[in-house]
């Protein structure tokens, strides 16, 4: 530490073209990555066929040389100005020194005076093909010095740092395309949509659209968003595999994240014919990339969406464990086709798609599982499969995290209410939901058996029956057994109907709506506003977007 604070010399005289030398450096993606094999076994025969304790490839950056590979005991980074690979970067060419306690550039080095003691270097350039620039350099370092270097360990050392440029050359251009195709190829689509957005307000404020005309102009929106979708996930695909992809972490409401995947989701038209829904047993707020982790449970919902012809598909979500951290999984089961234990093989790899007649005739490009896989390793995750052909399958991951648990609303709590519906799946859907803003919950499937709880001295296992809420599916209002007139709703508890509100309740006092059962955050507003008619009802944090009306456009199969 003296030695540094007192001894360092200045850095190398750095070049006019710095600044654009480490913009080039930074877009390599190749700072502060893990370990590689690729550059770990160079290193190990730089050091063999030298015979020197000390191999490195050096990066130099703004303020320090960082360390891709090592093969020795020493820091993963040292500050710039006692850098022999500065010199390295400065010149462009190679660097030999003999020994350092008498070269007039090194003598007072702080690496000389100090640990590790060095003696004897040699460098190499470090210049991928795509640039002029200099990044670094390969190095061999001993801490004893030598009068003469023979000419075949320049060679070899010079072979391999060719390698070594060569190594980073392709993350370099990995990066360069990546950014050039996202301006070539998002800008037109991008285009494309605005006019047809344009298009379509044109023929509507003019009133000179028809029926036929409204669907090309979807269709078109439709395509381009289709083919926008593909192109962010090439994208994002690329940025994971060179690891340019980087997490946000903040603290956010975990059940308006849900509920977003799920809107967007359930815009999907094929969606519409299925149950689709979630179970989340309390308030969580936690902390993580909110985006990224919508974007995997979008793209898990709507693979689901795109395998299950009917039935279920209903993402999970429980508290596994708490205590100074907790983990949180999440689990989304379909009802689908089912996936054979082979393909599961197949399914996490790069444009991996199921090989059964029913996946062949679905579009997407097989991205969306991959780029999950990626995304929840960066996490700290991995996904996992269950499946069985002809009945389903389970795609499931754990987040170890920091979070809390949020207090239900005092508005809510301890309340009682009776459910009225006729699907039993449905009903564990809004008990879930009740029971996640602390009410207690009685469900039936029939108008009549609700009717019958509800008239006056009702007894259920010896007790009176009493509720401060129905709620009740709309649909069971429909057809011949129109009941509204016996229930005598008007004069009993308030009756939340789930769905579009029938006509014969029109005009009925004491019954409010709510349009979906799926998000509990719609139902939230709706009790409050039962419960206490004079508060505002809460709403989901700001930072997660209130997606009444998605663009089914942008949620396409996986």
């Amino acid at each position: 530490i003296f030695f540094r604070s007192f001894f360092s010399m200045p850095p190398a005289r750095q070049r006019a073209d710095e600044h654009d030398r480490l913009n080039t450096l930074w877009k390599a993606g190749i700072l502060d990555t893990p370990p590689e094999k690729e550059y770990d076994d160079i290193v190990q025969m730089v050091s063999r066929l030298s015979g020197f304790p000390i191999a490195l490839v050096s990066l130099v950056d703004e303020h320090r040389q960082w360390f891709k590979a090592k093969a020795c005991e020493f820091p993963d980074k040292t500050d710039r100005t006692v850098s022999f690979c500065d010199h390295v970067v400065a010149s462009r060419e190679m660097l030999v020194v003999h020994d350092a306690t008498t070269h007039p550039a090194f003598s007072d080095n702080a690496l000389v005076l100090g640990e590790p003691g060095i003696r004897c270097y040699i460098g190499y350039p470090i210049i991928p093909s795509s640039t002029t620039h200099c990044f670094g350099s390969l190095c061999c370092i001993d801490t004893i010095a030598h009068e003469s270097i023979s000419e075949n360990l320049l060679e070899n050392t010079g072979a391999l740092a060719n390698i070594v440029s060569a190594l980073i050359d392709r993350n370099l251009k990995a990066s360069l395309f990546v950014a050039k195709i996202s301006h070539e190829l998002r800008t037109p689509l991008h285009g494309i949509l605005g006019f047809a957005r344009l298009l379509k307000e044109s023929f509507r404020v003019n009133n000179t659209i028809g029926k036929e005309e409204n669907e090309h102009v979807d269709n078109i929106a439709s395509c381009a968003n289709g083919n926008l979708r593909i192109v962010n996930d090439i994208l994002d695909l690329a940025k994971l595999q060179h690891d340019k992809f980087q997490l946000v972490n903040t603290e956010f409401d975990l059940r308006s994240c849900i509920e977003s995947a799920l809107a967007t989701a359930g815009a999907i038209p094929k969606a519409a014919k299925l149950q689709l829904g979630y179970l989340m047993p309390c308030e969580l707020t936690i902390q993580g990339d909110s985006n990224r982790l919508q974007q995997i449970l979008l793209n898990l919902l709507s693979n689901a969406i795109k395998f299950t012809e009917e039935g279920l598909v209903t993402l999970t979500c429980q508290v596994m464990k708490m205590g100074d951290s907790m983990q949180v999984q999440f689990m989304v089961e379909d009802t689908g086709t089912g996936i054979s234990s082979e393909d599961c093989k197949h399914l996490l790899k790069d444009f991996g798609q199921v090989g059964s007649s029913i996946a062949q005739r679905q579009c997407g490009t097989g991205l969306g599982l991959v780029i999950s896989q990626h995304l929840l390793k960066a996490m700290g995750s991995k996904m996992e499969i269950e499946s069985t052909p002809g009945q389903g399958s389970k795609f499931f991951f754990t987040l170890q995290c920091q979070g809390k648990i949020q207090l239900p609303p005092m508005v809510t709590k301890e309340k009682r209410a009776l459910i009225v519906h006729g699907c039993r799946q449905q009903i564990r859907r809004v008990e879930a939901h009740c029971e996640s803003l602390g009410m207690k919950t009685q469900a039936v499937r029939s108008l009549g058996v609700a009717q019958m709880l509800l008239r006056a001295g009702s007894m259920v296992r010896g007790r009176r029956y009493n509720c401060d809420v129905v709620l009740c599916e709309a649909a069971l209002f429909n057809g011949p057994n129109d009941r509204v007139s016996q229930l005598n709703i008007s004069h009993g508890p308030p009756w939340v109907v789930i769905g579009d509100l029938p006509h014969s309740l029109h005009g009925v006092s004491n019954v409010f709506a709510v349009n979906t059962s799926m998000m509990q955050r719609r139902l939230r507003e709706r009790l409050e506003m039962v419960f206490n008619p004079n508060s505002t009802p809460s709403r989901a944090p700001p930072d997660m977007a209130d997606r009444e009306h998605p663009d089914p456009t942008t949620a396409q199969p996986c």
